[in-house]
């Protein structure tokens, strides 16, 4: 399959530049496709074509206040309003937070949170927000 145009990710081709931010004892994002490993958790496939690819973390092992973080490539300001559509699967009993935060420099600020079991659907997010400079 083509990359997906700047800004846009599937995840069919990797990870879109998307990296994590690693640190000690913390869970971690995965590309996977197909059924997660755990049963009774998270959904069978992929949004896109159901047999793709997509972003996964194994909540079940986590313990509390445990998090991964998944950061954008650098994303250009902008004087107008910008929008971030993306879709989730929050689905088994150990699901925790997610959050979408902006990053600034050395500040970051919450952006939209969902916390807990939500369906056993992907879900479609739209966030809405501005950003002048350089963001992530």
């Amino acid at each position: 399959p083509l990359n997906p145009p700047p800004g846009q990710c599937n995840f069919e081709t990797g990870d879109c530049g998307y990296i994590q931010k690693k640190k000690a004892k913390k869970g971690h994002w995965l590309r996977i496709r197909g059924q997660t490993p755990t049963s009774y958790t998270g959904p069978k496939g992929d949004h896109t074509l159901g047999v793709g690819y997509y972003m996964y973390i194994e909540a079940s092992h986590m313990l509390p206040k445990q998090s991964a973080q998944l950061m954008s490539t650098e994303l250009r300001g902008s004087a107008g309003p910008q929008c971030l559509i993306f879709f989730y699967h929050m689905y088994g009993s150990g699901t925790g937070t997610l959050n979408v935060l902006l990053h600034k420099g050395d500040r970051e600020r919450l952006l939209w949170t969902r916390q807990g079991e939500q369906t056993a659907s992907w879900m479609k997010a739209t966030v809405d927000y501005e950003s002048y400079t350089k963001h992530w």
